[in-house]
């Protein structure tokens, strides 16, 4: 295992425990983080689109925040949808999460309307910072974490054998 997968489980690790020890920091962890998490994790080296798609979940969420807390009804939640699904082909977003992180509040039911999105928001910037931490990382001692890789894969099939 590499240098970003193990830090991404760290991390979503510290956001379920954060929002675990304070009722009102409950929100900083929900499932979908996990794919979000393992989506950037693919695209690291393109800064620009994960700020683009943080961007979108970022609207999506407010966008389902206020459409929540006007109405919480099926309508509400099949406009809310709609909002989504036609921004994301409008702006050609190719992630799905930011859906997810739409209808979040129809499930969550925050206490306020502004915590969801600025939970995400804070997340998702700890996210794109633990990713690019791990971007220099590897590409400062490439060699170091390129050689252990290989070792493990060696032991890996000795092991098997």
């Amino acid at each position: 295992m590499t240098l970003k997968p193990i830090a991404v489980c760290l991390y979503l690790a510290l956001a379920y425990w954060i929002s675990s020890v304070n009722p009102m920091l409950k929100m900083f962890f929900f499932p979908t983080l996990a794919a979000i998490a393992f989506f950037f994790m693919s695209r690291v080296n393109q800064m620009k689109e994960l700020f683009t798609i943080s961007a979108a979940a970022i609207a999506a969420s407010l966008i389902g925040s206020v459409i929540f807390f006007i109405d919480s009804g099926v309508f509400s939640f099949l406009i809310t949808c709609l909002i989504t699904i036609s921004l994301i082909l409008y702006y050609k977003i190719t992630a799905a999460p930011v859906l997810a992180v739409a209808v979040i509040p129809f499930f969550a039911h925050p206490a306020m309307m502004w915590l969801f999105p600025l939970s995400l928001s804070l997340t998702l910037v700890g996210l794109i910072a633990v990713l690019w931490m791990c971007q220099k990382l590897e590409t400062q001692f490439g060699k170091l974490f390129a050689l252990s890789a290989k070792k493990n894969v060696a032991n890996e099939e000795l092991s098997y054998d």
